[in-house]
């Protein structure tokens, strides 16, 4: 009798993209070590259109175990929400980006990092008006990064006001496209002596460098 293949499902919003595909790659190259299957199932955040019908097709033992990138994943649900869905999957549970009790996290040090960006800049470049870039507010990551940056803002006793522009690319306010909202939050980030910028992710950070190229 021939033992069965394990599998392992892979929940990801990207997949193709720089912050996201280096991690899957890791992910397929300990599985082909290991000896097992690993299948992505990539289906945008949850409940952000129509019911994300592809997250089903793990039920009724579809997987022996589950990869969940929370982070963005699940933006739009609360744990409780969450919760339900693992449980009904019925196999382990191992979150990326995103802690929840009763379930193991592997994660990493976003404040952190964030508090080391920004003494950086004070302790060894001098600056006192950086601004910060940021995106997802429903995001842990993010938020923590957030955080971060406005207590280490205060700890050295620097405003942060007109310095912090919470967008995100894919949302348009007021009917404005992103470039031209991003274009007026610089202009006014200038004109209060604005020094260093930090965007809350990769992505972040390559586009205002797009943008001030422009």
């Amino acid at each position: 009798m021939v033992d069965k293949k394990l599998t392992i499902g892979y929940f990801n919003t990207e997949l193709l993209v720089d912050w996201s595909i280096l991690p899957w790659l890791g992910a397929v190259k300990a599985a082909r070590n290991a000896g097992i299957n690993i299948i992505s199932f990539h289906g945008g955040p949850l409940r952000d259109s129509g019911e994300n019908i592809i997250y089903d097709l793990i039920k009724d033992g579809a997987v022996d175990g589950l990869i969940s990138w929370k982070g963005s994943f699940t933006q739009n649900v609360k744990d409780d929400e969450l919760r339900s869905l693992y449980e009904s999957y019925k196999v382990p549970v191992v979150n990326i980006e995103g802690q929840m009790n009763g379930y193991p996290c592997v994660t990493y040090s976003g404040y952190e990092g964030m508090k080391l960006v920004v003494k950086h800049f004070i302790e060894h470049h001098g600056f006192k008006k950086i601004a910060y870039l940021g995106l997802v507010e429903k995001h842990q990551g993010y938020q923590a990064r957030q955080k971060a940056y406005e207590d280490t803002m205060r700890e050295f006793g620097y405003s942060t006001e007109g310095l912090i522009f919470r967008w995100n690319r894919w949302d348009m306010k007021n009917g404005k496209p992103y470039d031209e909202e991003l274009d007026e939050w610089l202009k006014n980030a200038y004109s209060k002596g604005l020094e260093a910028i930090i965007g809350s992710c990769d992505a972040n950070a390559r586009w205002i460098i797009e943008c001030i190229a422009e």
